[in-house]
């Protein structure tokens, strides 16, 4: 694992976290079987060299749990994008590759993108079908929790690139 795998992974475990959070806000929770797969995600990530990650579990989760969207309500369409992020990151452990770890950011940053559009279509325009103006678009991503989340990542980044002792990672969770 390189040096900006291992910090990428950081912000991304940090990240999985405040997700189940925002499900759980959102009357939602992940499926079971995930805090355990993000628990050893957080053990590994203190491993040097760090260890082999079964994902078959976590592909079971997935075909059991993600939905088809065109029928789908936001509570769905939200849970497929938690699922969405974490199949993404299931895959570094899969493949190895980086771009893996980069679509799991993309994809978290779309769960909140979602969030705040959902929120600010029911807030501003009365939950009705609409073409989005940039001034809308704006809107959106100055959403409070939208914004709060690409902070998060920003710190998180400072932090990962000053732990020394990665063997240690666990307790920053």
């Amino acid at each position: 694992m390189t040096a900006q795998d291992r910090t990428l992974y950081f912000v991304l475990l940090r990240a999985f976290d405040r997700m189940s959070a925002a499900l759980t806000r959102n009357n939602l929770s992940p499926p079971k079987q995930v805090p355990k797969f993000l628990d050893i995600a957080w053990k590994v990530l203190g491993e040097d060299p760090p260890s082999t990650v079964s994902t078959s579990l976590m592909e079971e989760v997935f075909d059991a749990h993600i939905v088809d969207e065109q029928d789908a309500g936001s509570e769905e369409i939200l849970l497929n994008m938690y699922l969405y992020a974490l199949s993404d990151f299931c895959m570094y452990f899969e493949s190895g590759e980086s771009n893996s770890l980069e679509a799991a950011q993309s994809a978290i940053l779309d769960f909140y993108d979602f969030l705040a559009s959902q929120r600010y279509l029911a807030d501003s325009k009365g939950g009705q079908a609409v073409v989005l103006t940039e001034a809308d678009e704006a809107a959106i991503k100055n959403d409070p929790e939208f914004s709060a989340e690409i902070r998060s990542q920003e710190a998180d980044w400072t932090e990962a690139r000053s732990i020394g002792d990665w063997a240690l990672v666990a307790q920053l969770r």
